[in-house]
């Protein structure tokens, strides 16, 4: 996206904002928005008593011979650090987040920690950085948003949709996910440490190298999911379904995984140690592929 383009967009992102900024925040708009679209001031000073007209001229003025450039570059970045609201501990269920701002714009970085935003529509929109924790997101349509690096910690999205969203690196401690829709996300090196997935379908998901120690996933739907390297050391996978699963050097020590069904599965280098492991469906292993060196090979 070409610079002009992002200028237009911040400007009406700030049409939509849902708190009003500060007088000196309107001011540098103000200031840096003339100077992107005209240059250097081109009227004279208002007179003393005109103190309105002449805040802005003076806030205009201020950001003289900076170039059109620059000045949209500044606007950006004063735009997106005023789009990152802190809306900490309110109800959000009335508010409408697809008419106040535009989906393709973000939250990215906002604060949301205790918002109750259960049963809302919030589709693709990118929560990055965003901290979440103690929120409610029971029930939310949350599919292709975007959760990365995000905290989570203790959130609860009981029967959300998380469809096609991703959670990279997101932390989600002690976070409530029973019976959410979870297929197809990539949680790769997420932190799930304690997290509730009871009942949860997270078919075709990638969890590589995360850390879902102590998570209960119990009934839970993992079919074809990578686990490869993952922690999963007392995880509760009581009759959970891992079928076509890679499992390769995971670690499941302690965990129970009591009637879960691991057929089809790749168990290279996974740790089962102490797990429980009673009435587990274990057939149709299937290997890791073997890596030919032609030591067996004579070509004399």
């Amino acid at each position: 996206m070409d610079l002009q383009t992002q200028f237009e967009r911040a400007a009406e992102e700030i049409k939509r904002l849902p708190t009003t900024p500060s007088n000196d925040e309107l001011l540098k708009l103000y200031g840096l928005f003339k100077q992107s679209t005209i240059g250097n001031t081109n009227t004279s000073r208002p007179g003393i008593f005109y103190f309105r007209e002449r805040a802005k001229w003076d806030a205009w003025k201020k950001y003289e011979n900076t170039s059109k450039e620059d000045a949209m570059q500044q606007y950006i970045k004063l735009a997106e650090s005023l789009a990152n609201v802190n809306f900490q501990g309110l109800d959000l269920r009335s508010h409408d987040f697809h008419k106040t701002l535009d989906r393709e714009l973000n939250y990215r970085g906002a604060i949301l920690s205790g918002v109750d935003l259960s049963s809302l529509d919030l589709s693709d929109i990118n929560f990055s950085g965003a901290k979440l924790t103690n929120a409610n997101l029971e029930g939310a349509d949350l599919s292709g948003c975007v959760f990365e690096q995000c905290d989570l910690d203790n959130t609860n999205l009981q029967d959300a949709n998380l469809r096609k969203s991703s959670l990279l690196g997101a932390s989600m401690k002690n976070a409530n996910m029973a019976g959410a829709f979870l297929r197809s996300l990539n949680f790769s090196g997420a932190d799930l440490s304690e997290v509730n997935m009871s009942g949860a379908n997270m078919s075709n998901s990638n969890l590589e190298n995360a850390n879902v120690s102590e998570g209960n996933l119990s009934l839970a739907t993992l079919l074809n999911v990578n686990f490869k390297n993952a922690k999963l050391a007392g995880c509760n996978l009581y009759f959970a379904n891992l079928s076509g699963a890679d499992l390769t050097g995971a670690d499941f020590r302690g965990a129970n995984l009591e009637g879960a069904n691991l057929s089809n599965t790749k168990r290279a280098g996974a740790d089962f140690t102490d797990a429980n492991m009673e009435r587990t469906e274990v057939s149709d292993f299937v290997p890791p592929p073997e890596e030919d060196n032609f030591d067996d090979f004579n070509f004399d």
